[in-house]
């Protein structure tokens, strides 16, 4: 550890998030910042908020705001293939951290559409997160699951793709 006051830190990051107050990025912070720093800083955030009656579930990238993205130079593409391709083999099935979870929260997809949206893209041949890209711009909400294929079908056809198509 790089002697840095962990707890004043950690409650510094959970004032912020309650007050929905931005904050720059530790690291230009508080120079000198370690992993081991981060990772103690948030298993004591973790605690706090337990100790609280939280529960903590699933797993969460942190920086679904385009404004944070940016400020960090965030490569989403890269996160997403990165979900895709390392996370998911590893994670069991409750949550899935991929591609297509990912796109769910970032494009404001209600959760139910995630497996309709799998079994579209098996059908027709079409990626899941670009389905659930599509169903976030049509702004659907829940209950229009059955929509979801109209959209599959659609990006089937933009492609050529006669994949379930019939």
């Amino acid at each position: 550890m790089s002697g840095l006051d962990i707890d004043a830190v950690a409650d510094e990051l959970l004032a912020a998030y309650r007050s929905g107050k931005t904050l720059p990025p530790l690291t230009s912070t508080f120079a000198g910042l370690t992993v081991d720093d981060a990772y103690a800083i948030q298993r004591r955030q973790a605690d706090t908020r337990t100790n609280a009656g939280a529960r903590i579930v699933g797993f969460k990238v942190g920086l679904t705001s385009a404004a944070m993205q940016q400020q960090l130079g965030v490569d989403l593409q890269g996160v997403l293939a990165a979900a895709q391709d390392v996370l998911r083999p590893i994670v069991p099935r409750m949550p899935f951290a991929d591609r297509s979870a990912i796109v769910q929260g970032y494009a404001g997809v209600y959760s139910s559409f995630l497996l309709h949206a799998e079994r579209a893209s098996e059908r027709y041949g079409v990626a899941a997160h670009e389905i659930l890209q599509r169903v976030g711009e049509a702004g659907y909400v829940g209950g229009q699951e059955d929509m979801i294929i109209d959209i599959a079908i659609q990006l089937a056809q933009q492609r050529g793709s006669s994949a379930g198509c019939s």
